[in-house]
């Protein structure tokens, strides 16, 4: 009995989630490929589908939007007082 083909995704930062641009078909697990397809950032292990959103101007939870739900003035507040300290 042959074993069905599946579509694996690269995951190269470790986080459970692929990358929909880069497959490989198999009926075997294949390693460092998962069945997910939903990363929108597979460099960056802290960014994937459901991840908590935090101010740093990045799309942290793969849902199209940087930030969101974040109080904006907060958010630019934030990193206005990060460039105050870096210039001392």
């Amino acid at each position: 009995m042959k074993m069905p083909s599946l579509i694996y995704y690269a995951d190269a930062d470790g986080d459970d989630y692929g990358d929909a641009d880069v497959d490989s078909t198999s009926c075997m697990e294949l390693t460092g490929y998962v069945l997910d397809s939903t990363d929108c950032d597979d460099t960056n292990s802290a960014i994937y589908p459901g991840a908590t959103e935090v101010c740093n101007f990045l799309d942290d939870d793969c849902d199209g939007y940087v930030d969101d739900n974040l109080v904006l003035c907060g958010c630019i507040w934030m990193q206005i007082m990060t460039i105050m300290v870096m210039q001392g």
